[in-house]
Order: structure tokens, then C-alpha cells, then sequence
């Protein structure tokens, strides 16, 4: 699931994620992208068991990392993203579904 969300990131943050869902578990990768769409951040939780009911579930600057590196000088911290995206992983296989609010 995609959303914009430009965002100007400070030095430290804790962002809150709602989140619900079923299936196996899986790996729960959130993914913040530069606005030219080359540099792409993100948090990936291995083996992470979706909650029946919706949780918040909290992100912080230490567990961004940088995921798909197109520019030299992109290797620092995101400082200044335009798209989000999250979804489930497919480690356990099986069908799964996710929500976020």
C-alpha cells in the first residue's frame, strides 16, 4: 500500500504506525521514497506476527536504514521523503492481508 506523504524528517523521531491484519507470519517492511523515486529508506522487521486488533507500532530514526541506494550522495539519512509504502513480506508464504491506518 502506497500513500504521499511528504515528510521533512528532524534529526530524531519516533513515528506511530496503526496497524491490523491476518496470516502467517511474515516479514513487515516499511519503506519511506525520495521524491525523485532513486532512494528509497526502510524499516524491515523480520518474522513480525500482524495484530488481531489495531496496534501502534513505533518507528524510530535508528531503525531506518537505507534500502536502495541510486545516488552517492543519498547515503545519509532521509532527510526529506514524498511516498510511503508498507506491506507484508511473503517469508512463511500463505495468503495474508494487512491495514493501515
Amino acid at each position: 500500500m502506497r500513500r504521499t506523504l511528504p515528510v521533512q524528517w528532524p534529526a530524531h523521531f519516533d513515528l506511530v504506525v496503526r496497524l491490523k491484519g491476518r496470516g502467517a507470519v511474515n516479514d513487515l517492511q516499511v519503506k519511506f521514497v525520495d521524491a525523485s523515486g532513486d532512494n528509497v529508506w526502510w524499516v524491515n522487521r523480520p518474522n513480525a506476527a500482524l495484530p488481531a486488533t489495531l496496534t501502534d507500532v513505533k518507528l524510530r530514526r535508528r531503525h531506518v536504514d537505507f534500502a536502495l541506494p541510486q545516488s552517492p550522495t543519498a547515503r545519509c539519512a532521509a532527510r526529506r521523503t514524498s511516498n510511503s509504502s508498507s506491506r507484508p513480506g511473503a517469508t512463511a508464504g500463505g495468503a495474508r492481508c494487512a491495514w493501515r491506518a
